[in-house]
């Protein structure tokens, strides 16, 4: 299992609880005839079903990207699909990420120089604009803590319901010529996330 799909090596186990019925009492007297009782409506809010496993169609999407970059002369060696339950566990528990936020299909490949290119595959572009954006702020915030003033962004290729994330800039300029799409960069100097408050340094006892 690559360690690139994961964001921590502990797998979260997702546990059903059942519920318990109480049986009623049994009675003497003879139960009085009753109709039946109607089918009960579907919720109008219900939450969709959840999915188990990857899309077959979105990671055939996904395959078909990594053929065009291989056909095109660039190596993507060791073609993977990220481990459905293990990712979805990491980004709905770790992360706060909704489950239908989730991409249909995620996979990996290795590019000359060790570069990851990660292939994510979703209903519509705006799913795939969602998910760049969560990782944009994640990372920007991540890298604002730990100081690192030189983090430039995620270079990535956005298509029409895929996103692919290269690790460099220029390798996400090239794959665009190859695969289409729009090449970019996901920049932390666009500044959209929320400031987060610091309280001010004591001011020392004289």
């Amino acid at each position: 299992m690559p360690a690139r799909f994961l964001l921590t090596t502990a797998l979260f186990a997702a546990l059903l609880a059942g519920c318990s019925r109480e049986e009623a009492p049994p009675s003497s007297e003879p139960a009085a005839a009753k109709p039946p009782a109607p089918a009960a409506a579907p919720a109008a809010d219900a939450a969709p079903p959840v999915r188990e496993d990857w899309d077959a169609a979105a990671l055939k999407v996904a395959e078909d990207l990594a053929a065009k970059i291989r056909a095109a002369g660039t190596p993507c060696d060791e073609y993977d699909t990220a481990p459905y339950q293990a990712f979805a566990a990491d980004y709905s528990v770790r992360l706060e990420m909704p489950l239908e936020h989730l991409p249909l299909a995620e996979a990996s490949c290795t590019a000359p120089e060790e570069e990851d290119l990660t292939f994510s595959v979703f209903a519509d572009r705006a799913g795939a604009e969602r998910y760049l954006e969560f990782h944009r702020r994640l990372l920007c915030r991540r890298a604002k803590a730990m100081n690192l003033a030189d983090f430039p962004g995620i270079p990535f290729v956005l298509g029409d319901r895929w996103l692919i994330r290269p690790d460099e800039r220029t390798t996400a300029v090239a794959l665009a010529d190859i695969v289409g799409g729009d090449a970019g960069l996901a920049s932390c100097e666009e500044d959209k996330i929320v400031e987060e408050k610091v309280e001010p340094d004591p001011a020392p006892a004289e």
